[in-house]
């Protein structure tokens, strides 16, 4: 669902984008993915779970 939500979130923007923009939407949700995952290590809450829950959401 992310792909298809990014893509048609994309198409329905007013604005003109540039071609990498696609590229560094995917990048800054990568970052924001570690430093969640980073923030979850840190709390001690249930970090094998977030990791799962990442593997899957980029796999």
């Amino acid at each position: 669902m992310g792909a298809v939500f990014t893509d048609a979130m994309i198409d329905a923007y007013v604005l003109q984008t540039d071609p990498d923009f696609r590229a560094r939407i995917d990048f800054m949700a990568k970052v924001k993915a570690l430093d969640w995952l980073r923030d979850a290590h840190m709390r001690g809450t249930h970090f094998d779970q977030h990791h799962r829950w990442l593997q899957n959401a980029f796999s």
